[in-house]
């Protein structure tokens, strides 16, 4: 039996952090979403993860950067298994899992699909409406021929601020998913197997620390756990970081508490960076603030998809996407969304669009960019991280542009 993931139509609630990557490459606490399900269906018994069901734009360049996977081609000759890519495994759902693998099923939970298992004659029939986000459509076409489960109490990623929510647990969890052996142990929960200077404070009292190979801690530092710090990673002098979780090759500075960093992003010194996600290749520069707390003290209110919505939280601070640039000084309010590449300056009290220099102190400058000077920067930024230029991702920033024109 093939077992695979899929997103579905909760997608456009992720706003530009999901522009240019499916729904599962986004990271909460030291894996991404698609790294927590395989290992958690490997201690099931499953082999592994066989395919992705992605947004159509995004499926040639995926099936180019993770070439292991089958990116939507469905194979009528085997029975497939599907599990949504926000579901987190609990208990429950692993028991759920073991009970349905014999069986032509769709499982829901409040009309959200959680998991589909089809058999190879079923799979023949519907296999055209499954390349594309699952909902809705796929329901009204299959559930005249399978048996529908509804389960209660499901934990499902539903917006970027349940990520950011489940990171502190996740921290603490996958402790037990990292093999430890050749990592210097610390003190009691700090695991280290990067370079860390002489003077660099570490305090495990409220969660672990993972410290990975190549990264690097300077001087006068405080690291508070839960973090987790990946490969290559540079963390500043006298830069503190708390309940955060920061992405591969990475360069950070200032105050960084209750973030996702996906990975390749800079913050420069003096910045106050919480309760945010930061997505690859962004650059905050210094004396920045992503402000995460309203002066009413009440809950944070965002707008997506054309409508405001409540988070219920008290503190959320930036959802920023890919290769967006925050120029020195610049203020964020809380809640706000800053689109692909997005060039900004000033204060920032509203989203903004992907593609665009933004300034609310020279308004004059505000303007379009060129898809080739977006590739320009991407190009640019690679190489300063010692990397080759990926060609599915620079196919991905067009295709992006192209929708969002």
């Amino acid at each position: 039996m093939l077992i695979g993931i899929f997103e579905d139509y909760y997608v456009k609630y992720f706003g530009p952090l999901i522009y240019t990557r499916p729904i599962f490459e986004l990271r909460s606490g030291a894996f991404t979403l698609r790294q927590r399900m395989e290992y958690e269906l490997r201690e099931m018994g499953f082999d592994r993860i066989d395919l992705l069901i992605v947004r159509e734009y995004l499926a040639e360049p995926y099936s180019r950067i993770l070439r292991e996977y089958k990116v939507n081609e469905i194979y009528e000759d085997e029975d497939l298994l599907l599990i949504n890519a926000r579901l987190v495994m609990t208990e429950e759902i692993k028991r759920l899992l073991d009970v349905i693998k014999d069986r032509d099923v769709v499982v829901l939970s409040n009309e959200e699909i959680l998991m589909i298992r089809l058999g190879r004659r079923l799979l023949h029939e519907v296999s055209n409406v499954l390349t594309k986000p699952i909902g809705d459509e796929f329901l009204k076409f299959i559930k005249t021929s399978v048996e529908i489960v509804n389960i209660d109490n499901v934990s499902l990623v539903r917006a970027p601020w349940d990520l950011i929510d489940m990171n502190l647990n996740f921290l603490n969890e996958d402790l037990s998913k990292i093999p430890l052996e050749e990592y210097d142990k610390i003190g009691d929960k700090v695991f280290v197997a990067g370079d860390i200077g002489k003077y660099v404070t570490f305090d495990d009292s409220k969660g672990p620390i993972v410290i990975e190979r190549g990264a690097i801690i300077e001087d006068f530092s405080c690291i508070k756990g839960p973090v987790y710090i990946a490969k290559d990673v540079n963390v500043d002098c006298f830069t503190k970081i708390s309940d955060s979780s920061i992405g591969f090759k990475s360069k950070v500075s200032g105050l960084i508490e209750q973030t996702i960093v996906q990975g390749r992003s800079d913050i420069m010194p003096y910045s106050y960076v919480r309760t945010s996600y930061l997505g690859e290749w962004v650059m905050i520069g210094s004396n920045c603030a992503l402000c995460d707390i309203k002066m009413t003290l009440g809950s944070i209110k965002i707008r997506t998809e054309g409508m405001e919505v409540d988070t219920g939280f008290m503190e959320l601070g930036s959802l920023i996407g890919d290769l967006a640039r925050l120029a020195s000084g610049t203020i964020v309010y809380p809640g706000k969304a800053i689109g692909v590449s997005a060039f900004v300056s000033g204060v920032v009290n509203d989203n903004v669009p992907s593609f665009m220099i933004w300034s609310n102190i020279h308004e004059r400058a505000c303007k379009e960019l060129s898809i080739d000077k977006i590739i320009e920067v991407y190009k640019r930024s690679a190489y300063l991280k010692e990397e080759m230029p990926s060609f599915a991702y620079i196919d991905i920033l067009r295709k992006v542009y192209e929708r969002m024109k």
